[in-house]
């Protein structure tokens, strides 16, 4: 328990954050943002080998558990609250020190690419937030601590990952080719070379830059998320989700032009909009369009298979890469608008691009939408709508990889 406590203690250590470094980065000076990438580099790397040691020290502490736990329980509960409190503070400061590194970042990016950017860290800091606040209860805990001591590390180890992965996605913004292949080396060492492969060659302009964090972030999540308890009942709430035929993340192949088919289904009879986009950002909208306007309505339980009811084909071509599917579900009527429901919708422009379009039939999306999919036991691919909050729409969200 010596190493599990120095461990934490030491995460929590002044010397383990990336204030310093955020600072150097938006200091304005290149010679000093250089430095700070370096030092920030650094830092996470020797967080997550910490992290690392301390998930080996909590295994073994586990074993030796049950022995320990019997001879001298209420010393060992007293201990076991130390480390528990210890731990839920060191995971609230790296939450709040990514957030703040958001609030650092936007000085230095503009608006558009920032709007990228804020709303990947918002939702992802919200809900590692939503997460630690619902399943780590430092004074109620068993035999299972050891599981949630475990969770909580891992969950840690994530928000470590998606700063690599944010800093990996400025650099890119801010064209530092050296300090890209500085990250890109340290990600490979720390066993993340399948996000490089969705990162490498994507276009930082276009909004697959956020299709590629989403997709690399719900992959190493899934791993540090416990399990849910079943939710509490909620009037009117209801889910929606979208499966691509072969899984999430499933492969297409181009050469031989595999058709891609996917089926949504929501639990309550909705209305919804549904896009598609590659890895280039050039954006669909598959319904409603010029050539299907009347068939976005889902009636609940009854899955809807596309593209068998469209009329054209839908099959994996170039360019390749990650491509996203996004259906958009509201219980209000969304009706089909000639003039901007267009199957080709050019380039994706970002967030905001999306929330002015959508906001001309008055569809408002629920910002917390991220964090109470995953308390429903879902996640991008599954949300959960829920009337209590503000808004009338959410999305649900998956992803496939296009090769040759």
């Amino acid at each position: 328990m010596t190493k599990i406590e120095d461990g934490i203690d030491r995460l929590q250590s002044e010397e383990l954050t990336t204030f310093s470094s955020v600072e150097l980065i938006t200091s304005g000076d290149p010679d000093a943002a250089q430095q700070g990438y370096k030092d920030a580099i650094e830092t996470i790397k020797t967080r997550i080998i910490l992290e690392d040691i301390i998930q080996e020290e909590i295994r073994h502490a586990s074993i030796l558990h049950k022995n320990l736990a019997n001879a001298y329980s209420a010393e060992w509960n007293e201990k076991m609250a130390v480390v528990a409190n210890e731990f839920e503070a060191e995971l609230s400061e790296a939450i709040d020190s990514l957030d703040k590194e958001a609030e650092k970042f936007s000085e230095v990016l503009d608006t558009e690419k920032m709007d990228i950017f804020d709303h990947l860290a918002r939702d992802k800091t919200t809900l590692l937030e939503t997460i630690k606040n619902q399943h780590v209860n430092a004074s109620q805990f068993e035999t299972d601590f050891f599981v949630q001591l475990d969770q909580m590390t891992k969950l840690s180890r994530s928000v470590d990952k998606t700063q690599l992965l944010f800093f990996e996605f400025v650099v890119n913004c801010l064209d530092l080719q050296e300090e890209r292949l500085e990250i890109e080396k340290v990600m490979v060492n720390m066993n993340m070379t399948n996000y490089l492969d969705v990162l490498q060659g994507q276009s930082i302009d276009a909004g697959n830059i956020s299709t590629a964090l989403d997709f690399t972030f719900a992959q190493f999540i899934k791993d540090s998320t416990p399990n849910m308890p079943a939710p509490l009942p909620v009037d009117n709430g209801f889910t929606v989700d979208i499966k691509p035929d072969r899984g999430v993340g499933g492969i297409y192949h181009a050469g031989t032009h595999d058709k891609i088919k996917f089926t949504i289904n929501a639990t309550q009879d909705c209305w919804f909009i549904l896009r598609y986009r590659d890895t280039m950002g050039d954006e669909k909208q598959l319904c409603p369009n010029e050539s299907y306007n009347g068939g976005n309505f889902l009636k609940a339980n009854i899955p809807l298979v596309i593209p068998d009811d469209l009329p054209y084909d839908f099959v994996a071509q170039k360019p390749f890469g990650i491509d996203s599917l996004e259906v958009i579900a509201s219980p209000d009527q969304i009706e089909y608008i000639p003039e901007t429901d267009k199957l080709a919708m050019g380039p994706y422009m970002g967030p905001s691009k999306s929330k002015n379009s959508l906001a001309l039939r008055g569809i408002n999306m629920q910002k917390e939408q991220s964090s109470e999919s995953f308390l429903q036991g879902g996640s991008y691919d599954k949300v959960f709508y829920n009337p209590e909050l503000s808004g009338n729409a959410v999305i649900s969200k998956a992803f496939i990889r296009v090769v040759p």
